[in-house]
């Protein structure tokens, strides 16, 4: 009975250690992708994060002004853009998708772990 107790238990922790939850955020304006209040689902719970899905709708403009930004995968939509300023720098573990615009200015640093750049 305990050994199947603790293996109920190990199995418990293995899978909600893989289900981990993923925010999927909108920008839903113009703006600084550090500012809470250009994303969607509204309150969101902060910025986006390393394990989160980034969606830049047509007609906005998101920047990563300076710092490290993180986003698990990012889409930059066709009439959209993505801004990455000089000193700033932004990391995404999954695929990103540019049918818009990605901006880079001066010297940044933009790093794509183990996936695909789709321009």
């Amino acid at each position: 009975m305990k050994k199947l107790l603790l293996l109920s238990a190990m199995i418990f922790l293995a899978i909600s250690a893989f289900s981990q939850s993923r925010t999927v955020y909108t920008a839903i304006a113009t703006g600084n992708w550090g500012s809470s209040t250009i994303w969607s689902p509204v309150p969101p719970p902060g910025e986006p994060g390393a394990g989160d899905d980034v969606t830049i709708p047509s007609t906005y403009i998101v920047t990563v002004a300076s710092g490290s930004r993180a986003a698990s995968t990012i889409t930059v939509n066709s009439g959209a853009t993505l801004t990455i300023s000089s000193g700033a720098t932004l990391t995404t573990s999954g695929n990103v998708v540019v049918e818009g615009t990605m901006d880079i200015t001066g010297t940044c640093t933009v790093l794509v772990m183990m996936q695909q750049v789709i321009i």
